[in-house]
């Protein structure tokens, strides 16, 4: 669990490393044991999915069980909106630039931020206002996709 910015009282969690221990009639098995007798019985696909359906629910279970109201997950998006205009108005590191963007062929201005806590905040929103833009890097040579926020509504 880590603070998502100093200027805001919101936390997140990342889970990184699950790891799993197999009872076979109630005795801790070493991990290769266990995955070589059932492979051998039902085989690596089913065991590649047996393991995926163990880490996505003892993670389902641990977020379910936090219950802090700081916590990004648990956000309400008017928390949210209000967090992210804070964030906007007094750090300078989450900066704005301005963008003519082309959608259903109409230009648009934008106002956008390429800051992973704004965009984070911002999908507690809603998604869209997440997206890949093309951009082009500065030599004009090359561009790649870069993920910004719009923010145009939040100022």
């Amino acid at each position: 669990m880590y603070k998502v910015a100093n200027e805001i009282d919101c936390y997140d969690i990342e889970i990184n490393d699950t790891e799993v221990d197999y009872y076979v009639y109630n005795k801790k098995t070493i991990y290769s044991g266990y995955k070589s007798m059932y492979t051998q019985m039902y085989g690596e696909t089913q065991f590649s999915e047996q393991e995926k359906l163990i880490e996505e629910t003892a993670i389902h279970e641990f977020t379910n069980g936090l219950k802090d109201r700081k916590l990004l997950m648990n956000l309400t998006p008017a928390v949210a909106t209000r967090y992210i205009k804070r964030l906007l108005k007094l750090n300078k590191k989450h900066g704005t630039l301005k963008a003519t963007m082309t959608v259903d062929n109409v230009e648009k201005e934008i106002t956008y931020t390429s800051s992973w806590v704004i965009a984070k905040l911002a999908k507690v929103i809603n998604e869209d206002f997440v997206f890949k833009l093309d951009c082009q890097y500065t030599n004009g040579k090359a561009s790649r996709l870069h993920l910004i926020t719009d923010v145009s509504s939040f100022l």
